[in-house]
């Protein structure tokens, strides 16, 4: 068997490209200063491609082998899709998205809001208020009737689910009116000026909204 030699070139870094393509087993093309050779055999049936070489004024890089035509390829194997993240509520002048209560929302105490079906919540400077229910107990309406005057105050009304989002803060003063079965069921939301924040947050009466 005849060793295979290094062919000699003009240059020194052409040259270590040519030593490095007749080691890796084809015949050698070059081109002088920094360039690309690539082996140009003929690849047998089966057989894999020679490496492809780049000359840089830094050194040689060997590229991986590339397959010869009818050489069959390895498997891919399936990526997993990329996780996506939900940015976490900034607390501002915007309320938080539906998904942002669900997820990070500290509960916020209402007094008479379990039996009425109603729970609250506490997300940065907002107060959520949400009654749910069905058949003869399904809140149908929900009207804010003293305070909330700084339009920043908002109620939903769904089948089934009456909502209020309001700011709540040091002298925070609302009252609203959630409709069940056809009578109104006020609730106040309080926090006196110069007082610390409030324990319980707002609390439900049967009396008539004023």
């Amino acid at each position: 068997m005849t060793p295979r030699t290094a062919v000699p070139a003009r240059e020194a870094g052409v040259g270590r490209v040519a030593l490095v393509v007749a080691l890796a087993g084809g015949p050698v093309g070059a081109a002088g200063g920094c360039g690309r050779a690539t082996s140009s055999g003929s690849a047998r049936p089966g057989a894999t491609a020679t490496a492809s070489v780049v000359a840089t004024a830094a050194g040689v890089n060997v590229a991986a082998p590339a397959s010869a035509p009818g050489a069959s390829a390895a498997p891919r194997r399936p990526t997993a899709p990329a996780a996506t993240t939900r940015a976490p509520y900034r607390d501002s002048d915007v309320p938080p998205t539906p998904e942002q209560w669900d997820a990070e929302a500290d509960p916020a105490s209402l007094e008479g809001a379990a039996e009425r079906g109603c729970e609250g919540h506490r997300l940065g400077r907002w107060l959520r208020v949400r009654c749910r229910g069905e058949a003869d107990w399904r809140p149908d309406g929900v009207e804010v009737t003293r305070g909330g005057g700084d339009g920043m105050t908002f109620t939903v009304v769904t089948s089934g689910s009456a909502t209020l989002v309001t700011p709540y803060g040091e002298g925070a003063a609302l009252t609203a009116a959630f409709r069940f079965a056809g009578a109104d069921h006020a609730l106040r939301i309080e926090w006196p000026k110069n007082g610390p924040e409030p324990t319980t947050k707002g609390r439900f009466s049967s009396a008539p909204a004023p």
